[in-house]
Protein backbone atom coordinates (compact mmCIF):
# COMPACT_ATOMS: atom_id res chain seq x y z
CA UNK A 1 0.00 0.00 0.00
CA UNK A 2 3.15 2.59 0.39
CA UNK A 3 6.14 2.45 -1.44
CA UNK A 4 8.60 2.82 0.98
CA UNK A 5 7.25 0.13 3.17
CA UNK A 6 4.66 -1.93 1.80
CA UNK A 7 1.56 -1.81 4.67
CA UNK A 8 -0.46 -4.13 3.40
CA UNK A 9 -0.69 -7.54 0.78
CA UNK A 10 -3.13 -7.94 -1.84
CA UNK A 11 -4.05 -11.43 -3.39
CA UNK A 12 -6.76 -12.05 -5.85
CA UNK A 13 -10.00 -14.29 -5.43
CA UNK A 14 -9.74 -17.72 -4.52
CA UNK A 15 -5.85 -17.07 -4.29
CA UNK A 16 -5.84 -19.58 -1.55
CA UNK A 17 -8.42 -22.17 -2.73
CA UNK A 18 -9.09 -23.96 1.20
CA UNK A 19 -10.55 -22.92 3.81
CA UNK A 20 -8.32 -20.63 6.18
CA UNK A 21 -9.93 -21.33 9.19
CA UNK A 22 -10.12 -24.97 8.71
CA UNK A 23 -7.34 -26.21 7.22
CA UNK A 24 -4.85 -26.13 9.53
CA UNK A 25 -1.26 -26.89 7.86
CA UNK A 26 -2.44 -23.78 5.26
CA UNK A 27 -3.53 -21.58 7.76
CA UNK A 28 -0.29 -22.27 9.72
CA UNK A 29 1.85 -21.45 7.05
CA UNK A 30 0.00 -18.42 5.90
CA UNK A 31 0.27 -17.28 9.78
CA UNK A 32 4.00 -17.59 9.51
CA UNK A 33 4.72 -15.95 6.44
CA UNK A 34 2.61 -12.77 7.88
CA UNK A 35 4.61 -12.78 10.66
CA UNK A 36 7.82 -13.18 9.21
CA UNK A 37 7.05 -10.43 6.58
CA UNK A 38 5.46 -8.16 9.17
CA UNK A 39 2.84 -6.56 6.84
CA UNK A 40 -0.72 -7.81 6.85
CA UNK A 41 -2.25 -10.05 3.57
CA UNK A 42 -5.53 -9.85 2.44
CA UNK A 43 -6.68 -12.56 0.33
CA UNK A 44 -9.21 -14.49 -1.57
CA UNK A 45 -9.92 -17.71 0.08
CA UNK A 46 -13.33 -20.07 0.76
CA UNK A 47 -15.63 -20.29 4.06
CA UNK A 48 -17.70 -22.46 5.66
CA UNK A 49 -20.35 -23.01 7.81
CA UNK A 50 -20.39 -26.19 9.36
CA UNK A 51 -23.73 -27.52 11.01
CA UNK A 52 -23.37 -29.74 13.87
CA UNK A 53 -27.08 -30.32 14.14
CA UNK A 54 -28.72 -32.18 11.00
CA UNK A 55 -31.59 -30.02 11.71
CA UNK A 56 -30.51 -26.85 11.10
CA UNK A 57 -29.06 -27.81 7.82
CA UNK A 58 -30.60 -25.41 5.22
CA UNK A 59 -32.58 -27.08 2.03
CA UNK A 60 -30.46 -26.89 -0.49
CA UNK A 61 -27.14 -28.02 1.31
CA UNK A 62 -29.25 -31.09 2.46
CA UNK A 63 -30.57 -31.69 -0.93
CA UNK A 64 -26.21 -31.62 -1.82
CA UNK A 65 -25.69 -33.86 0.91
CA UNK A 66 -24.21 -31.00 2.56
CA UNK A 67 -23.75 -30.57 6.70
CA UNK A 68 -22.00 -27.16 5.84
CA UNK A 69 -22.77 -23.74 3.68
CA UNK A 70 -19.72 -22.33 1.11
CA UNK A 71 -18.82 -19.11 1.02
CA UNK A 72 -16.35 -17.14 -1.55
CA UNK A 73 -14.37 -14.97 1.06
CA UNK A 74 -11.68 -12.50 1.36
CA UNK A 75 -9.55 -12.74 5.09
CA UNK A 76 -7.37 -10.51 6.20
CA UNK A 77 -4.74 -11.86 8.40
CA UNK A 78 -2.82 -8.96 10.55
CA UNK A 79 0.92 -10.09 11.94
CA UNK A 80 -0.73 -9.31 15.29
CA UNK A 81 -3.77 -11.89 15.07
CA UNK A 82 -0.93 -14.37 13.81
CA UNK A 83 1.77 -13.40 16.72
CA UNK A 84 -1.46 -14.44 19.30
CA UNK A 85 -2.46 -17.13 17.35
CA UNK A 86 0.60 -18.82 17.26
CA UNK A 87 2.21 -17.68 20.15
CA UNK A 88 -1.37 -17.43 22.23
CA UNK A 89 -3.42 -20.13 20.72
CA UNK A 90 -6.20 -17.40 20.07
CA UNK A 91 -9.29 -19.29 18.96
CA UNK A 92 -9.29 -19.12 14.79
CA UNK A 93 -12.82 -17.58 15.09
CA UNK A 94 -11.23 -13.99 15.58
CA UNK A 95 -10.03 -13.96 11.60
CA UNK A 96 -11.52 -10.89 9.91
CA UNK A 97 -13.85 -12.52 6.66
CA UNK A 98 -15.73 -11.29 4.20
CA UNK A 99 -18.07 -13.01 2.44
CA UNK A 100 -19.66 -12.20 -0.91
CA UNK A 101 -22.73 -10.81 -0.46
CA UNK A 102 -23.26 -10.38 -3.88
CA UNK A 103 -23.11 -13.96 -6.61
CA UNK A 104 -22.50 -14.69 -9.89
CA UNK A 105 -25.87 -16.41 -11.76
CA UNK A 106 -25.14 -19.85 -12.70
CA UNK A 107 -21.66 -19.97 -11.72
CA UNK A 108 -21.96 -19.65 -7.77
CA UNK A 109 -25.34 -19.91 -7.56
CA UNK A 110 -28.64 -20.70 -9.37
CA UNK A 111 -31.49 -17.99 -8.08
CA UNK A 112 -34.16 -19.33 -5.64
CA UNK A 113 -31.94 -22.89 -5.60
CA UNK A 114 -32.51 -22.15 -1.66
CA UNK A 115 -36.29 -22.58 -2.65
CA UNK A 116 -36.23 -25.08 -5.08
CA UNK A 117 -33.27 -27.06 -4.54
CA UNK A 118 -33.45 -29.33 -7.84
CA UNK A 119 -32.47 -26.01 -9.65
CA UNK A 120 -29.03 -26.47 -8.06
CA UNK A 121 -28.03 -28.99 -11.29
CA UNK A 122 -28.09 -26.09 -13.23
CA UNK A 123 -24.92 -24.48 -11.72
CA UNK A 124 -22.37 -24.53 -14.23
CA UNK A 125 -19.15 -25.96 -12.31
CA UNK A 126 -15.78 -24.28 -12.94
CA UNK A 127 -13.81 -26.67 -10.80
CA UNK A 128 -14.70 -24.99 -7.26
CA UNK A 129 -18.09 -26.99 -6.61
CA UNK A 130 -20.84 -23.95 -7.25
CA UNK A 131 -23.52 -23.45 -4.91
CA UNK A 132 -22.20 -21.07 -2.96
CA UNK A 133 -24.03 -19.10 -0.15
CA UNK A 134 -24.05 -15.15 -0.10
CA UNK A 135 -22.67 -13.48 2.90
CA UNK A 136 -24.70 -10.53 4.44
CA UNK A 137 -23.22 -7.19 4.10
CA UNK A 138 -19.93 -5.66 2.43
CA UNK A 139 -17.99 -5.56 5.52
CA UNK A 140 -14.57 -3.45 6.25
CA UNK A 141 -11.30 -4.44 8.08
CA UNK A 142 -8.89 -2.89 9.82
CA UNK A 143 -5.19 -2.83 9.96
CA UNK A 144 -2.48 -0.89 11.14
CA UNK A 145 -0.01 0.65 9.20
CA UNK A 146 3.81 0.65 9.75
CA UNK A 147 3.72 4.26 11.29
CA UNK A 148 0.86 3.14 13.55
CA UNK A 149 -2.13 4.87 11.52
CA UNK A 150 -5.26 2.59 11.52
CA UNK A 151 -6.79 1.79 8.15
CA UNK A 152 -10.47 0.62 7.34
CA UNK A 153 -10.49 -1.55 3.78
CA UNK A 154 -13.18 -3.01 2.40
CA UNK A 155 -12.82 -5.86 0.23
CA UNK A 156 -14.97 -6.60 -3.02
CA UNK A 157 -14.77 -9.87 -4.91
CA UNK A 158 -15.45 -10.14 -8.54
CA UNK A 159 -19.87 -9.74 -9.14
CA UNK A 160 -19.85 -7.35 -5.93
CA UNK A 161 -18.32 -4.80 -8.65
CA UNK A 162 -21.63 -4.75 -10.55
CA UNK A 163 -23.65 -3.79 -7.54
CA UNK A 164 -22.28 -0.10 -6.37
CA UNK A 165 -25.33 0.71 -4.03
CA UNK A 166 -24.28 -2.32 -2.05
CA UNK A 167 -20.77 -1.58 -2.31
CA UNK A 168 -20.97 1.94 -1.40
CA UNK A 169 -22.58 1.11 1.92
CA UNK A 170 -19.09 0.85 2.86
CA UNK A 171 -18.11 4.22 2.33
CA UNK A 172 -20.87 5.45 4.30
CA UNK A 173 -19.16 3.13 7.60
CA UNK A 174 -16.28 5.58 6.96
CA UNK A 175 -13.94 3.08 5.21
CA UNK A 176 -10.85 4.41 3.69
CA UNK A 177 -10.28 2.69 0.22
CA UNK A 178 -11.49 -0.79 -1.33
CA UNK A 179 -9.59 -3.66 -2.54
CA UNK A 180 -11.27 -5.15 -5.32
CA UNK A 181 -10.01 -8.92 -5.73
CA UNK A 182 -11.18 -10.96 -9.01
CA UNK A 183 -10.51 -14.09 -10.77
CA UNK A 184 -11.19 -13.83 -14.67
CA UNK A 185 -9.89 -17.03 -15.25
CA UNK A 186 -13.04 -19.54 -14.68
CA UNK A 187 -14.39 -17.53 -17.56
CA UNK A 188 -12.04 -18.60 -20.41
CA UNK A 189 -12.35 -17.14 -23.56
CA UNK A 190 -14.39 -13.82 -22.72
CA UNK A 191 -11.76 -13.38 -20.31
CA UNK A 192 -10.24 -10.25 -22.52
CA UNK A 193 -13.91 -8.32 -22.17
CA UNK A 194 -14.52 -9.05 -18.80
CA UNK A 195 -11.32 -7.73 -17.52
CA UNK A 196 -11.79 -4.77 -19.45
CA UNK A 197 -15.47 -4.79 -17.74
CA UNK A 198 -14.24 -5.11 -14.26
CA UNK A 199 -11.68 -2.43 -14.53
CA UNK A 200 -14.27 0.08 -15.86
CA UNK A 201 -16.64 -0.36 -12.61
CA UNK A 202 -13.69 -0.60 -10.29
CA UNK A 203 -13.02 3.19 -11.49
CA UNK A 204 -16.59 3.96 -11.03
CA UNK A 205 -16.90 2.70 -8.03
CA UNK A 206 -14.03 4.89 -7.24
CA UNK A 207 -15.95 7.67 -8.87
CA UNK A 208 -18.83 7.15 -6.96
CA UNK A 209 -17.39 6.89 -3.33
CA UNK A 210 -14.91 8.85 -3.72
CA UNK A 211 -12.70 6.05 -2.61
CA UNK A 212 -9.35 4.73 -4.01
CA UNK A 213 -9.24 1.01 -5.65
CA UNK A 214 -6.61 -1.50 -5.57
CA UNK A 215 -7.95 -4.30 -7.50
CA UNK A 216 -6.29 -7.35 -7.82
CA UNK A 217 -6.56 -9.88 -10.47
CA UNK A 218 -5.36 -13.38 -11.50
CA UNK A 219 -5.72 -13.41 -14.94
CA UNK A 220 -7.47 -10.07 -15.79
CA UNK A 221 -6.26 -6.07 -14.81
CA UNK A 222 -4.51 -5.60 -11.97
CA UNK A 223 -4.90 -1.35 -11.21
CA UNK A 224 -4.72 1.31 -8.97
CA UNK A 225 -7.03 4.38 -9.10
CA UNK A 226 -7.48 7.43 -7.17
CA UNK A 227 -10.62 8.47 -5.73
CA UNK A 228 -11.27 9.93 -9.31
CA UNK A 229 -11.10 6.90 -11.44
CA UNK A 230 -8.14 7.61 -12.62
CA UNK A 231 -5.67 4.48 -13.21
CA UNK A 232 -2.28 5.31 -12.29
CA UNK A 233 -0.84 2.06 -12.38
CA UNK A 234 -1.99 -0.80 -13.95
CA UNK A 235 -0.62 -4.74 -15.25
CA UNK A 236 -1.80 -5.74 -18.04
CA UNK A 237 -4.04 -8.79 -18.35
CA UNK A 238 -1.90 -12.57 -18.18
CA UNK A 239 0.89 -10.97 -17.14
CA UNK A 240 2.87 -11.92 -14.37
CA UNK A 241 4.06 -9.15 -12.48
CA UNK A 242 3.94 -7.46 -8.96
CA UNK A 243 2.61 -3.72 -8.49
CA UNK A 244 3.82 -1.92 -5.65
CA UNK A 245 1.92 2.16 -5.29
CA UNK A 246 1.12 4.37 -2.62
CA UNK A 247 -3.16 4.77 -1.86
CA UNK A 248 -4.60 7.86 -1.35
CA UNK A 249 -7.10 7.28 1.46
CA UNK A 250 -10.27 8.89 1.53
CA UNK A 251 -13.32 9.19 4.46
CA UNK A 252 -15.93 11.64 2.44
CA UNK A 253 -19.49 11.21 1.98
CA UNK A 254 -20.67 11.49 -1.31
CA UNK A 255 -24.51 11.94 -2.11
CA UNK A 256 -24.17 8.60 -4.52
CA UNK A 257 -22.96 6.56 -1.09
CA UNK A 258 -25.66 8.30 0.92
CA UNK A 259 -28.56 8.19 -1.71
CA UNK A 260 -27.29 5.18 -4.15
CA UNK A 261 -31.15 4.74 -5.79
CA UNK A 262 -31.29 8.53 -6.52
CA UNK A 263 -30.21 8.51 -9.65
CA UNK A 264 -31.31 5.82 -11.30
CA UNK A 265 -34.69 6.30 -9.79
CA UNK A 266 -34.87 10.07 -11.23
CA UNK A 267 -33.62 9.09 -14.72
CA UNK A 268 -36.68 6.23 -14.98
CA UNK A 269 -39.12 9.10 -13.49
CA UNK A 270 -37.95 11.35 -16.39
CA UNK A 271 -38.31 8.63 -18.81
CA UNK A 272 -41.11 7.86 -18.60
CA UNK A 273 -42.49 11.25 -18.71
CA UNK A 274 -41.17 11.69 -21.62
CA UNK A 275 -42.88 8.41 -23.02
CA UNK A 276 -46.09 10.10 -21.84
CA UNK A 277 -45.46 13.41 -23.13
CA UNK A 278 -44.21 11.97 -26.70
CA UNK A 279 -47.60 9.79 -26.64
CA UNK A 280 -49.31 12.41 -25.72
CA UNK A 281 -48.36 15.10 -28.69
CA UNK A 282 -48.83 12.12 -31.14
CA UNK A 283 -52.20 11.90 -29.88
CA UNK A 284 -52.91 15.45 -30.53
Amino acid sequence: MALEKTDLIIWPETAVPFSIRHTKPIRDYLLNKVLEWNTPLLTGTYDYKIYQDSAEVPPLQKYLNRNFEVYNSAVLITPQLAYKYLAENLDISKLKIYRKKNLMPLTEYVPYSDKFPFLAHLTLDFGDGGNFSAGETIKSLLFAKHDGEIVDVSPIICWDLLYPASVTEAALNSNNFFAALSNENRLGNIVNSTAHELEGLSRLISIQSRRSIAKCSTTGYTIFSDPFGRVYKKAEWWNEEILTADVQLSSVETIFSRYPSFFPTACLILSIIAFIYTIRRKWH
